[in-house]
């Protein structure tokens, strides 16, 4: 797991893989990497234009995703540019 993922969240998904659910917790990981990129992306592309209604729609989408996941790195940049907006 990628290590914006918090330490208690990527254990919890380690465990329910070693229980057997591995399946889900594929699912859950190939969701983030499908779409947190696209997310983070266009909050870098506003951010980087001082443009915090271009990054509105993406922010809380990441938020949710780096909430959900424990990705907290990505989840306080999402707040702080849906702050800004």
């Amino acid at each position: 797991m990628s290590p914006l993922l918090d330490p208690e969240v990527t254990a919890q998904l380690a465990s329910m893989a070693a229980a057997g659910r591995e399946d889900f917790v594929e699912r859950v990981r190939q969701l983030y990497r499908d779409n947190a990129p696209a997310a983070a992306q266009a909050l870098a592309v506003a951010a980087e234009a001082s443009d915090a209604e271009a990054g509105a729609p993406a922010a809380p989408a990441l938020k949710s995703m780096s909430l959900t996941l424990g990705a907290q790195a990505l989840a306080e940049e999402g707040r702080r540019l849906e702050a800004q907006a």
